[in-house]
């Protein structure tokens, strides 16, 4: 208490922590974006691909759905679009949940929903194939060939999962590959350093 692995970037807290080693320093490894650009991978979705490679892809999304530039767009827009990229669109979040988590109105997270079909519908239907799948199926196979069995499950629990599951999973053996490739490359070179806290798409 404080959770070590949630600590926000700007808590005090964080400069607390110092390396074991004298002189030594703490690097994080930190795969930006990860979740949304395995499922731009999975999905094969170019149009999706485009707009993730821009330099702030939460600001642009925020800037279609609010209709402002994007240097106008402020924290609290970004924040918005930021949350419901990730739970309004990849995990199923309904727009009233997502509106009464992050305090905003149930309108302006169905406006980027929708913007989200219009613009990206090649994502927006591998989605609902994954959703359909696992429904049919009770089960999730991921990319590296995973199995998660979904029985005893409710129907939206499955559709939830089908797409949580495929993405995060993902993320999860990218993360670590890194783990085990870096602690090989730190024996390599002898060099007297440890790995900590690995963490969904955070070293």
């Amino acid at each position: 208490n404080p959770n070590v692995q949630q600590i926000p970037n700007q808590s005090k807290f964080k400069d607390i922590f110092r390396s074991r080693f004298e002189g030594g320093y703490i690097g994080t490894i930190d795969l930006d974006r990860a979740e949304l650009g395995i499922a731009c991978l999975l999905s094969n979705d170019t149009t999706y691909f485009t707009a993730l490679t821009v330099d702030d892809f939460h600001s642009l999304v925020a800037s279609k759905t609010f209709q402002k530039p994007v240097n106008e767009i402020s924290k609290k827009e970004r924040f918005t679009a930021k949350s419901v990229n990730f739970g309004g669109v990849l995990y199923g979040g309904s727009a009233a949940g997502i509106a009464n988590r992050i305090h905003v109105e149930p309108e302006i997270v169905q406006a980027i929903q929708d913007w989200y079909k219009q613009g990206f519908p090649v994502l927006t239907n591998w989605i609902e194939e994954q959703k359909a799948e696992a429904v049919k199926t009770s089960q999730v196979v991921t990319y590296f060939g995973r199995v998660r069995n979904l029985n005893n499950l409710r129907w939206d629990q499955k559709r939830r999962i089908g797409v949580n599951t495929a993405v995060q999973s993902v993320a999860s053996d990218v993360m670590l590959y890194i783990v085990t490739r870096l602690a090989s490359l730190l024996r390599r070179d002898k060099l007297k350093s440890k790995i900590l806290f690995p963490v969904h798409d955070e070293l």
